[in-house]
């Protein structure tokens, strides 16, 4: 089994439904990570990359807030 951790970490300004998901390179959305409502403050979403059965590679998160949207290189 593998234990290696992945940590996302992110900060929301105020209050509001939120959406965090894997995406492949090419920005195709394929894991939903967490979908909520969350108030305002820092948040650490954690995750075992071994779990989500992908292949080892190159992939972008992306936060979906207030209407924005907010992406990031991820290496799995």
């Amino acid at each position: 089994t593998n234990n290696a951790r992945l940590q996302i970490k992110y900060s929301l300004k105020e209050r509001g439904e939120m959406r965090l998901q894997i995406l492949t390179e090419g920005g195709h959305a394929i894991r939903n990570l967490e979908a909520t409502f969350k108030e305002a403050g820092s948040y650490t979403f954690e995750m075992n990359p071994f779990q989500l059965n992908l292949p080892p590679g190159d992939y972008m998160y992306r936060l979906d807030f207030a209407g924005k949207r907010y992406q990031r290189a991820l290496k799995l």
